[in-house]
């Protein structure tokens, strides 16, 4: 049971979490206690075995590939992005469970948000490195199944959205750093080493690296991903900004896309 917060403490929280780049994403959690929705245990239970409710069909749409991966990295992503930011601006661990969170939908069936249940969340105050560690460590317990899940009903490699998550982890600390949030331990031991311990691996290892490409008409070095996406098979997207494919493109072809980008 949750001791330190009550739901109205936490939305408002929740309204100032981010920067001000970033205040569109404010909107994306909420707390509430004991919420009436179908659990993402029993979403994602129903999703591995292709037995989607009716209302969630705007959710997961054709092509699989590019919509479950475009979906992971836009939505649930946008989720995890607010626990990271409250693990490390407020320093409280959002302990979640597939059980006791839930997606909120508009009433033509797309996502507008997250919905945590507070009654049964529990949230700890972090004290050390050590215990922000441990927070990722539950984090990985949380996101194992539901990825496991994902890569059954999209055909896609599991590693995909491991990368999809740490790309967004590694986004959210640089982001907190340039909002004078020291986070150069959990950087070094989340996204440059490999291992945690003897035993575990990092999930979100070697998710970017940082290169000079002039090509690109982005501050340099530009940020790359390591593993693409693959948005970019559905052809309603184009390739994303940081996607290590634009590096084996043709110069012909790099500039196509860039004029394209700077006419948007």
């Amino acid at each position: 049971m949750n001791r330190l917060f009550n739901c109205t403490e936490l939305n408002g929280l929740r309204e100032e979490l981010f920067s001000e780049r970033l205040q569109h994403c404010r909107t994306l959690l909420e707390f509430k206690d004991k919420p009436q929705h179908l659990s993402n245990a029993l979403f994602f239970q129903q999703l591995y075995h292709h037995t989607l409710p009716a209302d969630y069909t705007a959710v997961l749409k054709e092509p699989r590939k590019p919509s479950i991966s475009m979906w992971q990295r836009y939505w649930l992503n946008s989720f995890i992005m607010h626990w990271v930011w409250l693990l490390h601006k407020y320093r409280l661990h959002l302990v979640l469970s597939e059980q006791h969170t839930a997606l909120s939908l508009s009433e033509s069936g797309e996502i507008r948000g997250f919905i945590v249940n507070l009654s049964y969340t529990p949230i700890r105050q972090i004290h050390s490195e050590r215990d922000i560690l441990n927070a990722y460590r539950q984090l990985k317990q949380f996101l194992s199944p539901i990825f496991n899940r994902l890569t059954a009903y999209s055909g896609l490699n599991e590693s995909i959205f491991w990368h999809n998550c740490a790309n967004l982890i590694e986004f959210s600390l640089k982001e907190l750093e340039a909002d004078g949030i020291d986070i150069s331990t959990t950087y070094q031991t989340l996204l440059l080493n490999k291992k945690w311990d003897e035993y575990e691996w990092s999930p979100f290892y070697n998710a970017v690296e940082y290169l000079n490409f002039q090509q690109l008409p982005f501050p340099q070095p530009v940020r790359f991903r390591k593993v693409c996406c693959h948005a970019h098979l559905d052809p309603k997207n184009d390739y994303c900004g940081n996607c290590p494919k634009l590096r084996k493109l043709s110069d012909e072809e790099l500039s196509e896309w860039c004029r394209k980008w700077l006419n948007k």
